[in-house]
């Protein structure tokens, strides 16, 4: 048995004040005459001996009383296998700092509490342990090992966190760590709200590692409502247009959210409200009209009134109100007047430049491209659509009637096959309804519609890309073909040879090619996630964009490719909101930041389930009130504690001294 305090044994001299009073007695007698004695002097000498006992036993419980209180003092222990002052070993202490910890309020958050535990766990280790504290921000200081005292000092500096971790990242981390400093052993302390999404995957666990939990249980005890994602459907982002935006909401509690009232806001002007109605662990869908009445970027929110927890009650989201769709028409300058007569709404601008008088250095300016019976193509003006291909627009071909060298070469030089021999007249024997060109265009189906005929057309493979009109000899009348991040929309019938451009299927085959020139942008990024947005550089593509906060401007990592600047590895401790994007001082856009939706997702595991993936005893589980931490990590580095046995042997000697004076008369 050892003593943690044994500067209190010398409290043990106070065993000498019942020793003194009962070897000096200053009591005084009192005589007492008697007319004769004899019969008294057997009592007498009988009851002085009773009283001897009765006062030695007394006074042995009083000592004992007085020792056993002055040992609790001491806390004795029983010592573990290695002295707790001599021993030497490494830690790891995981505070999840995501923002399901944010639940409850001030003091009384489950991350204030988890803080609160930690630097107390780290207290209770050994003097020569080492220590790594690691939070979901996997910060480069984050994997290195500390002094106790240095361990705490990041403890005091931890916040919350968005990047969503999930538990096989952060034992890969932890190891990692060890790794590096070729530690056998590992002591590993979690202390987290356990939420189930982030142990989809069970860790395989290291071998050395001694692994302890501290759960603590969300005060917010019900289910939670969040939105879940939001999106456009159409991809034609115009002014004075009503452009619908979805938005999807889930329910991870076990009531129906009724009358659930949620806003939308656009440019922080509100823009309309609704009571949607969630069911219980289930999804539910609504959507909101908006129509910008300009071409800007905006920024939007769509936002939970009223609901607990809050940290996911707000949505943000950006996007782009576009210019006109601009479309280059170049080869036969006969049916220009048809072309534009197709493309007169407001949203195109159509444009026709000769083949020979084309300034390549303009290309990029344009969306889409059609080439109607080329005669000849420059190779610089091939060259400049491949490039405009690779970043998303798109290619219309015609090709001549007279001759398909032209087109050849171009498709050539875009590694597709090239266009066959002529084949006679036919009819259009299938229309791909499902290929996104055509989907939706019509409300449904028509029944027994007028199809296109050609008198000649080119052969061609129907095996590549995705036919839109199939003719009944074989070969498409027009395909789709993807190409880099865009597409070619090839024919293989000259106008001239088909009546396609008087059917009504003509018209979203030529409006869509020029609508699906531009990809929607994605309306808003999770945090944590390694991708961000991208954007239209407007200036020297050298000079980074930056993330303008309150405080300050945060320059993210990023890359120019496809002629757009893509903003990847969003810092960690950007918390949910709208963010100005800057070049050169100069808003290019949003950044619309929202929380990864796993976290809102409000389902914990139960201890045993807990116990059962860290292969854990009863004893590991460590418990959130005061001092039990510090009593369950001292019994097993230090030993077992003995004080409270001491301190009960002190009451039941005290209770012994009661007996004696009271009862034994």
């Amino acid at each position: 048995m050892k003593f943690l305090y044994p500067q209190f044994l010398w409290a043990l001299g106070v065993l000498a004040i019942p020793l003194l009073i009962h070897l000096f007695n200053f009591r005084r007698y009192t005589t007492v005459y008697f007319s004769n004695t004899r019969f008294l002097q057997n009592v007498i000498k009988q009851s002085k001996a009773i009283n001897r006992l009765k006062q030695l036993l007394i006074m042995t419980a009083r000592m004992l009383a007085f020792a056993m209180l002055v040992l609790a003092f001491t806390n004795p222990y029983l010592p573990a296998t290695n002295d707790a002052e001599t021993q030497s070993g490494w830690a790891s202490v995981y505070v999840d700092n995501s923002p399901s910890m944010l639940s409850g309020n001030g003091q009384n958050s489950a991350l204030n509490t988890a803080r609160t535990k930690a630097v107390d766990i780290i207290k209770a280790l050994p003097e020569n342990y080492r220590v790594q504290v690691l939070t979901n921000d996997f910060s480069g200081k984050q994997q290195r090992f500390y002094s106790k005292g240095e361990a705490i000092a990041l403890i005091d500096e931890i916040e919350v966190s968005y990047a969503g971790r999930k538990a096989t990242d952060i034992v890969d981390r932890i190891s990692e760590a060890q790794k590096n400093v070729s530690a056998e052993g590992l002591d590993l302390f979690w202390i987290s709200d356990f939420q189930k999404s982030g142990f989809e995957n069970i860790p395989n666990w290291p071998q050395g590692w001694t692994r302890s939990v501290l759960p603590l249980t969300p005060t917010v005890g019900f289910g939670n409502v969040s939105i879940d994602s939001a999106w456009f459907e159409q991809p034609v982002l115009q002014p004075n247009f009503d452009q619908e935006l979805f938005v999807l909401l889930q329910n991870s509690g076990s009531q129906n959210a009724q009358k659930l009232p949620i806003s939308i806001s656009l440019d922080g002007q509100l823009q309309g409200t609704k009571e949607v109605e969630v069911p219980a662990n289930g999804k539910a869908q609504t959507s909101f009209v908006l129509r910008p009445a300009q071409a800007k970027a905006y920024n939007g929110e769509v936002k939970i009134e009223n609901q607990d927890p809050s940290f996911d009650n707000s949505f943000f989201f950006a996007y782009n109100v576009d210019q006109p769709f601009k479309i280059l028409l170049t080869g036969d300058k006969s049916r220009i007047e048809k072309f534009k007569r197709l493309f007169q709404d407001s949203i195109y601008n159509l444009t026709y430049m000769p083949t020979d008088a084309i300034d390549y250095a303009q290309v990029s300016a344009f969306d889409v491209f059609i080439v109607d019976a080329p005669s000849s193509l420059p190779s610089g003006l091939i060259q400049a659509i491949e490039a405009q291909l690779k970043s998303g627009k798109n290619l219309v071909i015609f090709p001549s009637g007279e001759d398909a060298t032209a087109t050849n070469n171009m498709l050539s030089n875009l590694r597709l096959p090239a266009l066959g021999s002529k084949q006679g007249a036919s009819t259009v024997l299938d229309i791909n309804w499902n290929d996104p060109h055509y989907k939706g265009v019509f409300s449904s189906q028509p029944n027994n519609p007028s199809l296109p005929k050609s008198t000649e057309n080119y052969s061609y493979p129907s095996t590549v890309g995705y036919p839109l009109l199939k003719l009944a000899n074989g070969s498409p009348l027009i395909t789709r073909i993807p190409v880099g991040q865009g597409s070619v929309l090839l024919a293989t019938a000259n106008l001239e040879n088909t009546n396609l451009i008087s059917q009504a299927i003509f018209v979203p085959t030529m409006l869509n090619a020029a609508l699906y020139s531009r990809s929607l942008s994605e309306l808003y990024t999770l945090s944590g996630k390694p991708n961000g947005p991208s954007y239209e550089s407007e200036t020297n593509e050298d000079i980074p964009l930056s993330i303008k906060t309150e405080d300050n401007a945060i320059i993210p990592r990023q890359r120019v490719r496809n002629g757009k600047v893509e903003i990847y590895d969003i810092p960690v401790s950007l918390k949910p909101a709208l963010y100005n994007l800057e070049q050169e001082e100069k808003r290019v856009g949003y950044l619309a930041l929202n929380t990864n939706p796993e976290e809102s997702q409000w389902s914990f595991l139960e201890e045993n389930t807990i116990r059962d993936i860290f292969g854990l005893q009863s004893s590991d589980v460590l418990e959130a009130s005061a001092g039990s931490i510090d009593y369950s990590i001292k019994q097993r580095y230090q030993g077992t504690p003995l004080w409270k046995w001491f301190l009960a042997a002190a009451l039941f000697f005290l209770f012994v001294e009661i007996i004696l004076i009271k009862l034994w008369k």
